[in-house]
This record gives structure tokens, sequence and C-alpha cells, in this order.
């Protein structure tokens, strides 16, 4: 970054940071202190970038960007206790321990992440997601209870650790279903092109968040289904190729990731149907083909009669 060409210093960013802050542009300022920290790094001048992160902190109070810009200069300056302290505060800021997605990462991979997240304070009655508005972005739930409703009917409630969004994260999808806070809580917003970065980096957050959307597929199912998700058994992923008819197909099928087509007789016409990832299909709803390459999960029901 080059801004010496208009006489604006590092310094003279640091003095807007703080005037922003202290008229509680809290966005601006934050963008302000990190241009800061990032031209006084560029300038081989660690300490000086250091002093203004602890400045944005003192400004703005913790928040998962500065204890990553922190946890870096830190380590940039051989000071490794000092930057596994900021570690520690970060994950303990965002409730790492709280939330399993976030439980097994490593310092790098949790570094990234906090360097991306956005805390959300939400109050009670606000929707966070409405269904069938486009979104992407994926959320931690930190605290606070949140309930799930579909065609404005209660289907789930969400707690403290809890995650919810995959499916337009995965699908760049319309979400499936509104989320509303019942109290005053937090989120964590981890906006989803960072995210898909950071998963192309850490294959083990990429599998983390593979494993966290199937069994989110399989929780929407049951939900779709009225069952619980103990209810299905003998569960297996299935494979099908572009224009392949899905044949041998008995109980129950969930699409987890691609487009089924489905054609069925309506009055003695050929009629259409596109399943998208999260729907739920039987065998009997007439000829399903992949219409894109599409992996589906198979479930038996293991319902009393």
């Amino acid at each position: 970054m080059k801004i010496s060409k208009k006489g604006v210093g590092p310094k003279d960013i640091l003095s807007r940071a703080v005037a922003l802050a202290a008229r509680g542009e809290s966005e601006q300022a934050a963008r302000s202190f990190e241009t800061c920290v990032k031209a006084y790094a560029q300038q081989g001048l660690p300490l000086r970038a250091l002093a203004a992160a602890k400045a944005a902190r003192s400004a703005l109070g913790e928040s998962p960007k500065v204890q990553a810009m922190l946890v870096r200069l830190y380590t940039e300056l051989g000071l490794a206790g000092d930057a596994q302290k900021e570690i520690e505060s970060g994950s303990k800021l965002v409730r790492k321990d709280a939330i399993p997605l976030l439980k097994g990462l490593g310092n790098d991979e949790m570094t990234d992440l906090l360097d991306i997240m956005e805390l959300l304070p939400v109050k009670k009655g606000a929707y966070v997601v409405r269904q069938s508005e486009k979104g992407e972005d994926l959320y931690l739930v930190a605290a606070g209870t949140y309930e799930v409703m579909r065609d404005a009917l209660r289907v789930s409630l969400m707690h403290a650790g809890d995650v919810f969004g995959e499916i337009g994260f995965f699908h760049h999808a319309a979400r499936s279903a509104s989320v509303r806070a019942m109290e005053d809580g937090m989120l964590i917003r981890l906006p989803a092109d960072e995210l898909r970065g950071l998963c192309r980096k850490y294959p083990a957050l990429a599998h983390a968040l593979e494993r966290l959307y199937f069994a989110r597929v399989i929780k929407k199912a049951s939900e779709d289904l009225a069952i619980n998700a103990g209810d299905l058994n003998g569960i297996c992923e299935m494979h099908f190729p572009k224009g392949q008819e899905l044949s041998r197909l008995d109980g129950i099928t969930i699409v987890k990731h691609g487009v089924v087509e489905i054609d069925y007789d309506s009055q003695g016409l050929t009629r259409k149907r596109f399943l998208g990832p999260g729907s739920v299909f039987k065998h009997t709803d007439g000829r399903a083909r992949a219409n894109t390459d599409v992996d589906i999960i198979q479930a038996q029901p293991d319902i009393p009669s």
C-alpha cells in the first residue's frame, strides 16, 4: 500500500481511527486501524504496528480481528508466549470450547478464522435470516436461543454451539428456513467468500464443515418428515454422475449435493420436479435422474407402526 503520495502516513491514519472510534463509528474505525497496522508492517516497523493494534483494542474493545492482528504481530516479533495468550483470549472471546466446529482447530486455522469473524449482538425477536432470501454466510451461535421456522412453523431450537447457514454456504442457495432470536444473544458471522478461501487452505476445516453439513442435511430431512434423526437407520452415501438414472433406491432418499430431476405423472401428463440439497423424496415419487452430478444419502426409517 502506497500512502505517502498524498502525505498521509500511518500516524495520520491512526489518529483518524482513534477519532472515528471516539464518535462511535466502530466499523470505519476498525478498517482504519487495520490499514494503519498493515502500513507499519509494510514499512518494516512491527513494534509500531503492535502499538497500533493495541490502540485498536483500547478504542474498540476486544474483537476477533484485533486478536488475530496481535497474534501475527507477536509471532513476527518472536514472542511466542504473548502470541499464545492472544490465541487463548480470542478463543475465549468467540467461545471456541462451546462450538464443536471450532474445538479441534489448531492455532493457524483459529488465527485465520478470527481474522474473518464478525461478532453480532442480537436482540430478542430479531430475525437473523429469513426463509427463501439469498444468503451464503455461515453463523455460529455464541449465546442465546433461536427458533428455526419453516413456512411459519417452528421446526427446532438452536442454542450455544449450534451452526446454521450450511446449505446456503455449500450451494449458493436461498435460505431453507427463518431464524429468529428468542432472547438477547450473540452470533458469529463467517463471510462465505473468505471462509471458502480458508477451506481451500486448510483441508481439515473443509472436512469439519462437510461433516457438519452432512449432519444438518439429515436433521433437515428429519424435520421435514416430522421424525427424530435417530429413527433413520442404514444411512449410506451414493454418487451419480449427471444424466444417470437413480435406480435401486429404497426407503428415503435425501439430496446432499447437486440437483435431482423427477419425472412423474399428473392427470396423464408427464411433469418434472427439480430437487436441490436437503430435499427428501421416495422412490415412489417417480422416475429420478441426476440433473447434475449428485451425491445422495439413503436411509431407512425405523418408525413404530
